[in-house]
């Protein structure tokens, strides 16, 4: 019961603190093109170690105020919040250089010999500066013993990894770490020493739909963090047998995604294919060549918006969220020259004309009522 209020807990802590983030994070240096080439706020997952931050100190006010019993900071608490807090600053670095900082080095052998070389790239940096903070989180976790001290560093750095590298469709992260943190809770009878996983898990998850609808992305800030508090959980709740295949399951994992792109294996196995494609909105074309075509917008409050256009000009099309569409349309009809380039996007509704829900999600603006999908329900209810 513990852990599943813990989950709570995150998830109204990460959901309170993107409500007040997200006007600044709707400004440079956060905005990024996602895989689709729409620009939206990246590193979102800063709430994810804020969240795990918040619940602790309240949590310490709480007891020290007697309201409760306080026994402090346990080992497995205090590895997790470090862990968390350790791969958030190393993925939002990441996230506000871009990816010029890597330099071209790819994979462990990339990352090793870099290192030998003495040229330290952005890619580098993280895994050595990774690799550091998981062996800093082990160490609080058992007694020092090199054997563990390596197994367990192991579990936290390759999870915080796989996890980020998973991440590069919308939800497909969060949803990752949440299904290997619900079979470890419940192989772990829900035992208390998971709940700092349980916060950033649950924290992360009060970011699922935006990040589903594309509003959002967290970033290797959130992936990182995600995968670092279920490594932690991981490497607490495994005993050696069990951590010694974790180790092996998330090497070879890890080596599979430097030859087979894990998007492929999501949109080859139907199973994964489904769960992928879960909650995420349907793709959205423009038709150029219909007057007042429906666009989404790529800046605040991230929304339908309806712009004219007109046959042989791009007109506004140039706003869609699917770049790859609008490239394809624009081959056969034009590229709407000079006319389509100078074209400005609209400027946004004011935040005074637009409705949102209990938890801040946009329900469109006042009088949008009619505006559904194919299927007669509103896209944008939570």
């Amino acid at each position: 019961m513990t852990v599943v209020i813990a989950a709570l807990v995150g998830f109204l802590a990460g959901r309170m603190l993107w409500l007040s983030l997200r006007r600044t994070w709707s400004r440079q240096p956060f905005l990024r093109a996602n895989y689709q080439g729409e620009a939206i706020p990246t590193a979102a997952g800063v709430v994810v170690g804020s969240a795990l931050v918040l619940v602790e100190a309240l949590r310490a006010v709480v007891g020290a105020s007697g309201a409760a019993d306080h026994a402090g900071l346990t080992p497995a608490r205090t590895a997790g919040l470090l862990a968390v807090l350790g791969f958030s600053v190393i993925g939002a670095v990441a996230d506000l250089t871009g990816p010029g900082s890597d330099g071209g080095r790819k994979g462990v052998g990339g990352h090793l010999r870099a290192i030998a070389s003495g040229h330290l790239s952005g890619s580098s940096f993280r895994f050595l500066a990774g690799a550091a903070v998981s062996v800093v989180a082990a160490s609080l976790l058992a007694p020092l013993h090199l054997g563990t001290l390596v197994m367990d560093a192991a579990i936290i750095g390759l999870t915080a990894n796989l996890v980020r590298i998973v991440d590069v469709r919308p939800g497909r992260g969060t949803k990752t770490a949440s299904l290997v943190f619900l079979v470890l809770a419940i192989g772990a009878g829900f035992d208390a020493g998971l709940v700092s996983a349980a916060v950033a898990v649950g924290a992360a998850f009060a970011l699922l739909l935006d990040d589903l609808h594309e509003r959002l992305m967290l970033g290797r800030t959130g992936a990182y963090a995600m995968g670092a508090a279920v490594g932690t959980g991981l490497a607490t709740q495994l005993g050696a047998t069990g951590r010694a295949a974790a180790v092996v399951v998330l090497a070879a994992t890890t080596l599979l995604a430097e030859v087979v792109p894990f998007s492929r294996l999501f949109e080859t196995i139907p199973p994964l294919r489904s769960l992928d494609r879960m909650g995420r909105r349907a793709p959205a074309t423009v038709d150029i060549r219909e007057e007042g075509a429906s666009v989404l917008r790529p800046d605040l409050p991230f929304r339908r918006a309806t712009a004219p256009a007109k046959r042989g000009t791009v007109g506004g099309a140039h706003e869609s969220s699917h770049a790859g569409s609008l490239r394809r349309e624009q081959s056969l009809f034009g590229s709407g020259g000079p006319e389509a380039e100078a074209t400005a996007p609209a400027p946004a509704r004011p935040a005074a004309d637009v409705r949102s829900d209990l938890f801040g999600y946009d329900r469109g603006p006042v009088g949008d009522d009619d505006v559904t999908d194919d299927a007669g329900r509103d896209p944008d209810r939570f």
